[in-house]
């Protein structure tokens, strides 16, 4: 999006009821523009977690799992929240100038927030039905911010490419599932898989080693540095387009 066409587009401030608590209006944490892909993704991970939980009798009895139904709900999870990261991403864009370059960073961090607070509940149920430490919860949440975080950078990037929809929608999924698949079958990248990342964690014991894991973090936290710096140098060059045009309009 060019310095001109930014100029020209209104930002209203937000007419949504504040928070008292946290001083910000709800939509800062999800609005119109994101609900729906929050409530699929609530909807969907949780319809998976209730096929690929064991019986319950089997829960009842806290009995370790039979069968590795359960891994599927662990995968399918981190591709849902991958997609969802990189959609509120990509809506930073509408916020404009309504937040600095920091307050960005610190929204998206927020908004990423949510839904892996109203998904705890899965997680937790998850690992009570297979017998795994109450710590992995910790653990999960710690991986699913970061993992999360880093795609939302990327969404966000994306959206200022100032491209189509249509275009976003294409790029979003084509690279997102194509990472996902290459690093997969491509035995010496599979250390950044996110599937891989989730499978380890929750593997054998509960709890991967963090050396384990060590290549998965370093890889996605220079990913996410690198995006952060491209954001960065984008919002700066066209803040300062923006300011040349509008000093071209004043002295005309």
């Amino acid at each position: 999006m060019s310095a001109q066409e930014r100029a020209s587009v209104a930002n209203p401030k937000s007419t949504a009821p504040k928070i008292p608590w946290l001083g910000t209006d709800w939509d800062y944490w999800f609005d119109r523009e994101t609900w729906s892909s929050l409530m699929a993704f609530l909807l969907l991970s949780g319809g998976i977690l209730l096929v690929a939980l064991p019986n319950t009798t089997e829960v009842g009895r806290l009995t370790p799992k039979s069968m590795e139904a359960t891994d599927l709900f662990s995968a399918l999870y981190s591709i849902l929240f991958g997609i969802l990261a990189i959609t509120l991403g990509q809506a930073e864009l509408s916020w404009g100038h309504r937040l600095s370059s920091q307050e960005h960073f610190v929204h998206l961090f927020s908004r990423l927030v949510v839904p892996l607070v109203l998904s705890l509940p899965y997680w937790i149920l998850y690992i009570f039905a297979n017998i795994m430490s109450p710590l992995l919860i910790i653990v999960l949440l710690v991986h699913f911010i970061l993992y999360g975080y880093v795609l939302g950078l990327c969404g966000w990037r994306l959206s200022l490419m100032g491209q189509s929809e249509i275009f976003q929608f294409n790029i979003k999924y084509l690279s997102y599932f194509g990472l996902v698949a290459i690093t997969f079958f491509a035995a010496p990248l599979q250390f950044i898989n996110p599937i891989l990342a989730i499978t380890e964690i929750l593997g054998e014991n509960g709890m991967a080693p963090a050396l384990n894991l060590l290549g998965f973090y370093t890889a996605w936290l220079a990913l996410g540095a690198v995006i952060a710096y491209l954001i960065l140098h984008k919002l700066n060059t066209e803040n300062r387009e923006m300011e040349e045009y509008e000093n071209e309009l004043s002295r005309r």
